[in-house]
């Protein structure tokens, strides 16, 4: 897919809901420094809450270039017909770059599939000079893995998504949607669970005296994935982001942010 069918393909779905992600500082801090491992499960991916989201990324860089944000939606790969997750993001420069990952594997296997691909496109218009070192891209492509955990949580079923003017409203999607909106919505996200990782914070921060049981502290967060279901039948991947948790606290309670 060219660059410019790609903007397209992105901006002009999310035109159909215009919704923008605005996510909680200390859960968008958390999410975009809990690595994605295992497998990415298209049935989770599946859950975003519209076609395409527009989520914003305030003081965060990829590859030292300042972002402003990304799209992200699922699109079918023309070609073979797997699916992906194409994401679109945003420069501060105002340069759009497309990154589309395969599913079905690990977030590794999704990019080196995508620069395979790029490279054997490359080769059958002509272009061999200046293709980049396979290795080297991986590397830097790897540089997208936080825009990858931000979506995730997205899909989560216990995901906090809310309208900042009705907090009651909650996204439709694209889907049920019967006409364009005139304006983009900002979806206030996981505004409750930020405000509770600061209570956990500050429940954490050294006092004064001596304790002879462990001061308080975070956990980091992580992702946890396992199969469900019979060896002999139909297996599922579950996929949960164990946010940071207070341990040794006494009056917060660790709760599980389940994907699925």
């Amino acid at each position: 897919m060219g660059k410019t069918t790609a903007i397209v393909a992105a901006v002009g779905t999310w035109r159909q809901t215009q919704g923008i992600y605005r996510i909680d500082p200390d859960v968008l801090e958390e999410l975009w420094h809990t690595p994605v491992s295992g497998d990415l499960p298209t049935d989770v991916l599946e859950r975003l809450p519209e076609w395409c989201v527009y989520v914003e990324t305030p003081g965060r860089a990829v590859e030292g270039e300042q972002i402003a944000g990304f799209y992200a939606h699922l699109e079918s790969d023309s070609n073979d017909g797997r699916q992906e997750l194409r994401l679109l993001v945003d420069y501060e420069s105002g340069d759009l770059v497309a990154v589309p990952l395969h599913l079905g594997g690990d977030l590794r296997k999704a990019l080196d599939s995508m620069l395979a691909e790029g490279d054997r496109n490359a080769r059958r218009a002509g272009v061999i000079s200046g293709i980049l070192n396979v290795v080297t891209r991986r590397e830097k492509m790897l540089a997208i893995e936080p825009l990858v955990s931000l979506i995730l949580y997205l899909c989560s079923e216990a995901a906090e998504i809310t309208d900042r003017k009705d907090p009651k409203r909650s996204p439709s999607g694209f889907r049920s949607s019967v006409r364009t909106p005139n304006a983009p919505t900002v979806w206030e996200t996981a505004v409750r669970l930020g405000e509770a990782l600061r209570t956990a914070r500050s429940a954490a921060a050294p006092g004064e005296g001596s304790h002879a049981a462990p001061r308080p502290h975070i956990r980091r967060a992580h992702w946890h994935h396992f199969w469900t279901g019979p060896k002999s039948g139909d297996r599922k991947l579950v996929l949960r982001w164990l946010h940071p948790i207070l341990v040794a606290g006494d009056d917060i309670a660790a709760t599980v942010r389940s994907v699925d």
